[in-house]
C-alpha cells in the first residue's frame, strides 16, 4: 500500500523547495533587471561609453543622477565608490556612470559637456525621465567637469555635487541662473588641497547672492569627522553647502553612518528647474559691463545685445527687448540679436522675455552702467585681490580664455601680488603664451568678451603702463585698436629691462615705463591689447595701466622723481642714461635734441 501520510509529507515539502526556489529565481530576475548595464552612444560622431543603473520597472518623470569618474579611473570605479543603488532603488531613480575618453575629462571645451547633454537625451528617450530633476555628481577631475558644467549649462542641471575635485586653475562663477551646490573634501587630500576648495565655496555664494556667514553643524548627523556648511537660501531659493571630512585623503564618507551618495541624493532631490518656461540666456552685454565714456561727454554709447532661446513645449514664439522699460524690438526667430545706440551716462536695464506658441515665458535683465570719465582712465581699476582676474580684462595663453572679472586662480594669467623687499609695484598682471604658437598669448582691455566698453572722444592720448618680464625674457607689444576696423591706432614693442625671476617674492626695480601715444579722429570704441613673446612660455608682468589725455603735443605730463639723477625714456618709454639725439621725457617735460 501506498503511504499517503508521507506521500503528502513529500509533497509538502516539495512545494516548500519549489516556491523557495521559484524565489529564488525571481530574485535573480530582479538582480539581473537593475545590475549595471554598459552602454555605448554616438556623441559627435564619437563612440562614448558609459553604465547605467536603472532601478526595476522604473516609472516615467523620474530624476536621473549623472556620476562622472576620477582621472585614470572609470565607470565601474566610481560605481563601486560611491554605493548609490541602494539608495536609487529606495528613492527611484536613474544613475548614469559616463566614461572619460582615456579615463579623462574635457575640463575646458565642451566635448564631455555634448556627452553629458546627449546622456540627458537618450534617458528621456528610453526611461522618460524628468528633464527638470537632472542632477551632476563627480569625484576628482570628475568633480572638475562638474564645476566646469556649471558655467555651460546650468539651464539643463538642476543641482551639482563635486566631491575633492574644483578647477585647479581657477574658474569665472558665471552661471546663466543661481545653482544649488553640495561639495564634499577631505581636510587632508594630497590630490587636491582642501584649503582652496573655500574660495570656489566664497565665489558660487557670492554669485547666487547667498549669505555669506553659513550655518554650521558640527558632528553632522552624529558623524564625528563631519562638519556641515550651508550658506542659504539665496536668489531662487539656492544653497551652497560644504561638506568638510575632517582627517579624510582622497575619498568620500562611506563610514560612521554617512554615505555620501545618499547625502548628495537628500541635497539634490529638494531642487528642480521649471523646464515648462523657454531657455533663455543673455550672451551680450556681459554680466558686470561698465560701459566708459572717456573724455567724450557728448558723445553716446552703443550696446550690442545678444541671446539665445529655444522651446521646452511647443516652439519659440518671440524674444522681446526692452530698455529702461521701453520697447526696442520683436524677434521671432533667431538670431536674436540688436544694437542699442544713443545711450547716455547712468544706468541701462535690459530685459529679455521669452514666449513659446504655448504662452510660457521666461524673463531676464541685466543693468549696463555707463559712466563719464575725464582726463585719466585707470585700466587697474581691478587690481584688488591676487588670484583673480580683472574687471575689464580678456585673456588667452593658447589654452584657456579667461573673463574678468573672476576668481580663484593660482595658476596662468592672473593678478599677482608683489612681496619683494624692494619692488617696483605692489600687484602686477601676469599673461603668457604658453604654446609659442602666432595669435596666442594675448591680453586685451575692453574686448567683447570683456566687461568693460570704452568709447573715447577726439583728441591725443597716451597709454602707459610699467612692464617686466615675469621669468623668460623678451619683447612685449602693444596696440591701441579700433574695435570697429580692427586696425591699429598705434602701436609699438619694447623690451622690457626688468626679469622678476619667476617669485613674487624676489626683489625687482628699473621696470620699463611704457608710452603709446595716439589721436582719436571722431569717438571711437578702443581695445587695449598686448601681446607677450611669440615663444612658448613667453611672458609679461604688467603694473599701472592707464590712457591719459594728452595736450595735444602727444606727450602728456610724465610724473616721476624730482631728484637730480631722475632718469629719463625715449617716447617708446624705455629707460636711458644718455641725451644723444632724439627726443625724451625727462621730469615731465619734453626734450629734443638734434
Amino acid at each position: 500500500m501506498y503511504n499517503f501520510a508521507a506521500i503528502n509529507n513529500n509533497t509538502k515539502l516539495l512545494q516548500k523547495k519549489m516556491r523557495t526556489f521559484l524565489l529564488f529565481i525571481a530574485a535573480l530576475i530582479a538582480t539581473a533587471a537593475s545590475a549595471l548595464e554598459s552602454k555605448t552612444i554616438t556623441v559627435n560622431g564619437s563612440t562614448r561609453e558609459y553604465l547605467q543603473y536603472v532601478p526595476q520597472g522604473i516609472e516615467e518623470g523620474k530624476p536621473l543622477l549623472i556620476s562622472c569618474h576620477g582621472s585614470g579611473q572609470g565607470p565601474d570605479f566610481q560605481a563601486n565608490y560611491m554605493k548609490i543603488e541602494n539608495v536609487c532603488d529606495t528613492a527611484r531613480f536613474i544613475t548614469v556612470f559616463p566614461k572619460g575618453k582615456n579615463l579623462q575629462w574635457d575640463i575646458t571645451g565642451n566635448s564631455d559637456i555634448d556627452f553629458i547633454l546627449a546622456l540627458i537625451d537618450k534617458m528621456h528617450e528610453e526611461y522618460k525621465i524628468d528633464r527638470g530633476r537632472v542632477y551632476l555628481s563627480g569625484f576628482s577631475m570628475g568633480g572638475m567637469l562638474t564645476y566646469h558644467a556649471m558655467t555651460k549649462i546650468a539651464d539643463k542641471i538642476a543641482a551639482f555635487a563635486p566631491i575633492s575635485g574644483y578647477p585647479m586653475g581657477g574658474m569665472q562663477f558665471t552661471s546663466s541662473r543661481p545653482i544649488p551646490i553640495i561639495h564634499t573634501h577631505g581636510t587632508i587630500d594630497s590630490v587636491v588641497p582642501f584649503d582652496r576648495a573655500q574660495s570656489f565655496i566664497d565665489g558660487w555664494v557670492k554669485r547666487n547672492n547667498c549669505p555669506t556667514t553659513p550655518k554650521v553643524t558640527e558632528k553632522y548627523r552624529g558623524a564625528d569627522h563631519i562638519t556641515r556648511y550651508e550658506y542659504g537660501p539665496g536668489d531662487d531659493g539656492v544653497e551652497v553647502v560644504l561638506m568638510k571630512l575632517e582627517g579624510k585623503d582622497h575619498f568620500v564618507s562611506n563610514d560612521k553612518g554617512v554615505f555620501t551618495a545618499d547625502e548628495i541624493w537628500k541635497f539634490c532631490k529638494r531642487f528642480s528647474i521649471d523646464m515648462s518656461a523657454p531657455n533663455l540666456d543673455l550672451t551680450s552685454p556681459t554680466a558686470n559691463q561698465r560701459t566708459i565714456l572717456f573724455n567724450a561727454a557728448d558723445a553716446t554709447a552703443s550696446i550690442s545685445v545678444t541671446a539665445k532661446a529655444s522651446a521646452n513645449k511647443g516652439e519659440m514664439k518671440s524674444v522681446t527687448l526692452y530698455v529702461n522699460d521701453v520697447l526696442v524690438g520683436v524677434k521671432n526667430a533667431a538670431p536674436y540679436e540688436w544694437t542699442i545706440d544713443d545711450l547716455t551716462a547712468g544706468t541701462a536695464t535690459i530685459e529679455l522675455v521669452a514666449q513659446d506658441t504655448e504662452g510660457n515665458k521666461k524673463t531676464l535683465k541685466r543693468n549696463v552702467n555707463i559712466k563719464n570719465v575725464a582726463d585719466e582712465l585707470r585700466l587697474n581699476y581691478d587690481f584688488k585681490t591676487e588670484g583673480t582676474m580683472p574687471a575689464g580684462w580678456s585673456c588667452w595663453d593658447g589654452e584657456e580664455l579667461r573673463h574678468g572679472p573672476s576668481e580663484g586662480y593660482y595658476l596662468g594669467t592672473r593678478l599677482l601680488k608683489m612681496t619683494g623687499a624692494q619692488r617696483d609695484f605692489d600687484m602686477g598682471f601676469y599673461g603668457r603664451n604658453k604654446t609659442g604658437k602666432e595669435g596666442d598669448g594675448w591680453s586685451r582691455f575692453g574686448d567683447d568678451g570683456s566687461s568693460a566698453y570704452v568709447v573715447i572722444g577726439k583728441g591725443d592720448y597716451e597709454f602707459r603702463t610699467l612692464a617686466c618680464n615675469w621669468s623668460n625674457d623678451g619683447p612685449i607689444a602693444f596696440r591701441a585698436v579700433d574695435a570697429a576696423t580692427g586696425e591699429a591706432l598705434a602701436e609699438t614693442t619694447i623690451i622690457p629691462t626688468c626679469n622678476i625671476g619667476n617669485k613674487a617674492s624676489n626683489s625687482f626695480s628699473g621696470s620699463t615705463h611704457v608710452v603709446l601715444p595716439f589721436t582719436v579722429a571722431t569717438p571711437t570704441r578702443i581695445i587695449i591689447d598686448i601681446i607677450p613673446n611669440v615663444a612658448v612660455y613667453g611672458d609679461m608682468m604688467l603694473s599701472d595701466l592707464s590712457i591719459k589725455k594728452t595736450n595735444g603735443s602727444g606727450v602728456g605730463n610724465v610724473k616721476v622723481d624730482e631728484a637730480a639723477d631722475s632718469p629719463c625714456y625715449s617716447l617708446s618709454g624705455v629707460k636711458t642714461c644718455s641725451h644723444g639725439k632724439g627726443i625724451y621725457i625727462e621730469k615731465g617735460k619734453k626734450y629734443t635734441k638734434r
